[in-house]
């Protein structure tokens, strides 16, 4: 016990007697974040030192030059003209620092013998990279924005809204998307009955070309057989006729034969009756 207060003793309490602070418990104060947004809000954030461009550009034409006076030397070495190592040059400069400025040319240096503004122009890179991968968007970023109650408040307010107008609008699409289907399935079915009826109308079509085909089949034996009958019944009658021909010219071969013999006898019978009459004169 200290000052009145705590137990008589501590004996069969489980604690060692002494008045302890309770941890658990939070003063009012801690709970009111709305002094605290102040103080979010007029801290300045944090900048990013930025790499110069002016000086990564002189930096890369120096280079260029570096290379020019390389390759100067390798020309005298060669024992070309002084007029033309000068041509040469400041031809090979104007498209080095046009391909600098354009950016298809670019002089890489080692780790250790890069400057602050090489450095500073990698960490804004893999800076960029960073947030490109996590998704944070710094153009819409307030300082002390996730410490303002009314502000979240309104915040999950908004979110809240946007997905009830989610869901609203998933509802819609799931009904047009019914509605889609159902005409789909309507015009579907149709198009399954226009398949059917003509393919009835083509079975109906062969069926009437197979029996028009059977019948002309059928006319065209029928026609050679009366083709054949029609022949043979020529033939039998020019057989018939040449008969009837070969009888008459028999018939009036021995009705000729009979009226020569009839001639023949007259004609003997008046010779010997002319001879009596001669002779009886």
């Amino acid at each position: 016990m200290q000052n009145g207060i705590g137990l008589q003793t501590a004996k069969g309490s489980g604690t060692n007697g002494y008045v302890t602070r309770n941890m658990g418990s939070l003063k009012a104060q801690r709970m009111d974040w709305q002094g605290l947004n102040k103080s979010f809000k007029s801290q300045e954030v944090i900048k990013i030192k930025k790499a110069n461009p002016e000086l990564l550009l002189h930096e890369q034409k120096r280079k260029v030059e570096v290379e020019l006076m390389k390759l100067r030397d390798e020309l005298e070495t060669a024992g070309m003209q002084e007029e033309e190592i000068e041509k040469n040059l400041d031809r090979e400069r104007n498209q080095m620092l046009s391909a600098v400025e354009d950016g298809s040319l670019r002089y890489d240096s080692e780790l250790e013998k890069k400057d602050s503004h090489a450095l500073a122009l990698d960490k804004e890179r893999e800076m960029a990279r960073f947030e490109k991968a996590l998704g944070i968007n710094k153009g819409g970023h307030v300082a002390g924005a996730a410490f303002d109650q009314d502000l979240q408040a309104n915040q999950k307010l908004e979110r809240m809204q946007q997905r009830a107008e989610q869901d609203k609008q998933r509802l819609l699409a799931g009904k047009r998307a019914e509605k889609a289907q159902e005409k789909a399935q309507k015009i579907r079915a149709k198009a399954e009955k226009a398949k059917k009826k003509a393919e009835a109308k083509l079975e109906k079509l062969k069926a009437k070309q197979e029996k028009n085909k059977i019948k002309a089949e059928q006319k065209a034996a029928k026609g050679e057989a009366d083709g054949k009958k029609d022949k043979k019944e020529k033939k039998e009658q020019e057989e018939e006729e040449e008969e009837k021909k070969d009888k008459k010219d028999k018939k009036d071969k021995t009705e000729k034969k009979d009226e020569d013999v009839d001639d023949k006898g007259k004609k003997d019978k008046k010779d010997k009756k002319d001879k009596k009459d001669k002779k009886d004169k």
